[in-house]
């Protein structure tokens, strides 16, 4: 069979809760068990427990180590070294954070064949050790993988998009994330938009949305400042805000002092086909991040056929063409924000253009069955590698 690998996979990483690290982990979980491969999650830290059933449910298995940052670097490297060693994979994929770093050296130590890696950060926020490291870890690593070509560029000083062709020519690439171009569109089209606007009590009312965690890095404090601009010349907008409310009170707040406690909804964190649908009823969809490594609600808006106004920052400069896919402003920059949002909603026609190219790029780049074949093209070259003895496991380390 074409697709069966036959693959041992050990995925390090830092925690199983709600976030764009942990769901693209999971797409990348669910394309190995499609190519026959084992596939077993070690999580250091925290975890949900609804997060760790879904990617139960996918057909991997969970190893939760529970470790705390009281445990100390050494005490994760020996476990990681002793899971290794007991079961011998052969590929450790780390989800790379700054604790990506010891599971790599671990599985360097332990003689894994095939070690692999996937940074979904940019550089940017972080300081010279954690740029040592990281360089670092990608010279531990057959392979190390970017997000986006800002990410590796902002990590290495220069990228390249993943070529099979090239397999093992440099040690890093970028290898784009994907969403479920398909699912998104499906759950966007046979919903009943009215019914949700009035579930919601916004029937007739134009919409701007917002999702993922309200967190200062995402902006959601930027765009409530644009929409207190947009409010001014619309006097009917709501602001559609959907996410992990970690900062609920302060943005609520400055809801208040700017007169728009009355046109804000929070819904908190809600379930991915909930999220779908409620992108079918924006009229506008805005990622105000002050930087992002790739920029995965921006190509679920484009998957829903919604027209997106973005930080000119990361990888959203990469997934939009300003002007065709949607609109990039300069980041911070509240009244061009403010701007762009106005147009797209004065302007149905330009935004619905907006939205149908963003559709077809998303489709044609960011979906699943072309992030699957990048997976199976990436993790065939690592069973070729095991077809030769210098990279088999006997070869590392003999007995136990």
């Amino acid at each position: 069979m074409r697709n069966n690998l036959d693959l041992n996979v050990m995925i390090p990483i830092a925690v199983l809760c709600h976030g764009g690290t942990e769901a693209q982990t999971l797409k990348l979980c669910r394309a190995l068990v499609k190519l026959g491969c084992k596939i077993e999650i070690v999580c250091f830290y925290d975890y949900r427990e609804d997060v760790v059933k879904e990617y139960e449910e996918s057909g991997t298995g969970v190893t939760l180590l529970g470790h705390t940052s009281r445990s100390g670097k050494l005490s994760l490297f020996k476990a990681l070294y002793r899971i290794y060693r007991r079961h011998r994979p052969d590929v450790v994929h780390v989800q790379y954070v700054e604790q990506g770093f010891i599971a790599l050296s671990a599985a360097w130590a332990a003689g894994v064949p095939n070690r692999f890696a996937t940074v979904h950060q940019l550089g940017t926020p972080y300081g010279r050790l954690q740029r040592i490291l990281l360089r670092a870890a990608s010279r531990l690593s057959t392979t190390f993988l970017c997000v986006s070509r800002a990410a590796e560029c902002s990590w290495f000083a220069d990228s390249a998009l993943w070529a099979p062709g090239r397999a093992g020519s440099r040690r890093h690439w970028t290898m784009y994330n994907c969403v479920d171009v398909e699912r998104i569109a499906r759950t966007v089209s046979q919903e009943n938009r009215e019914a949700l606007r009035a579930r919601y009590g916004i029937s007739g009312q134009p919409v701007i949305g917002v999702v993922g965690r309200i967190i200062p890095e995402k902006g959601q404090g930027l765009l409530l400042e644009a929409f207190s601009i947009v409010a001014k010349t619309l006097p009917t907008a709501t602001l559609l805000v959907i996410g992990e409310d970690y900062q609920r009170n302060e943005l609520m707040l400055r809801a208040e002092v700017l007169g728009l406690s009355d046109r804000i909804i929070l819904t908190g964190r809600l379930p991915l086909e909930a999220v779908y649908a409620l992108y079918g009823i924006m009229d506008v969809v805005a990622v105000p991040s002050h930087y992002e490594g790739f920029g995965l609600t921006a190509v679920e808006a484009m998957a829903a056929g919604r027209p997106v106004v973005a930080s000119r920052v990361g990888g959203l400069a990469e997934i939009i063409e300003d002007g065709v896919t949607g609109v990039l402003v300069k980041p911070g920059d509240v009244r061009a924000l403010a701007t762009a949002i106005n147009t797209c909603l004065n302007t149905p026609s330009y935004a619905a253009n907006l939205g149908r190219s963003g559709y077809l790029r998303a489709k044609a780049t960011y979906s699943l069955p072309t992030y699957d074949e990048e997976i199976r093209a990436l993790y065939a070259w690592a069973k070729k590698r095991l077809a030769h003895d210098q990279f088999a496991w006997r070869e590392f380390r003999g007995k136990e």
